[in-house]
């Protein structure tokens, strides 16, 4: 693996490192070595989650097996790989908070339109029932205005027929009155003719 790592076969190097890994857990083997060249490798290629689970599974070894001269070794970088996995923790926790308050943001935006494309639907129809009733409004106004004409002019035909009797009584009368005035007349003329 070390010389995978000199020739630049970093592929090489991570196959050997993770075949040494196996065999050290197979034989439960706390020699880690291996592990904590794979830590190195992954934090390297910015690969923070893997480097920090290999550096803890080293430090747990370590700190099982009781051999000092590895924890010195694994405390140097881990610290490092630590605080670099921390951050990138904080920065991913970051970008989800801001994923889900943009996503929130989103969602409520979405039914804020949804309710107003409801509300333009309801004001539209209720705009189509307010012309519908307007234009019914306008014809039931046209037909009463015709049939007021109607009574306009059924109204102006009684008056001419009442100016008409007004005019015929008033000649009945007259005549009657002439007649009446006759009679009167003639009545005198008939005391009179009596008394001669």
């Amino acid at each position: 693996a070390m010389l995978s790592r000199y020739l630049k076969r970093e592929d090489d190097a991570k196959k050997y490192l993770m075949m040494s890994a196996i065999a050290d857990i197979q034989n439960a083997t706390r020699e880690t070595a291996s592990l904590q060249a794979l830590a190195l490798i992954q934090y390297e290629e910015n690969n923070l989650a893997d480097a920090f689970k290999f550096t803890q599974s080293a430090i747990d070894d370590v700190v099982s097996s009781g051999i000092h001269f590895r924890a010195m070794e694994i405390y140097k970088f881990y610290s490092i790989i630590n605080t670099a996995y921390q951050t990138e923790e904080a920065r991913s926790k970051s970008n989800l908070i801001t994923f889900l308050i943009s996503t929130s943001v989103s969602l409520f935006l979405l039914i804020v339109l949804v309710f107003i494309y409801i509300q333009m639907k309801k004001t539209l129809r209720m705009k189509r029932a307010l012309a519908q009733s307007n234009e019914e409004l306008l014809r039931l106004n046209d037909k009463l205005n015709s049939m007021n004409s109607e009574l306009n002019d059924k109204n102006d035909e009684l008056c001419e027929i009442n100016n008409i009797k007004e005019h015929y009584i008033a000649q009945f009368f007259d005549v009657c009155f002439s007649y009446i005035h006759k009679m009167e007349k003639y009545q005198n003329m008939l005391y009179k003719i009596a008394i001669n």
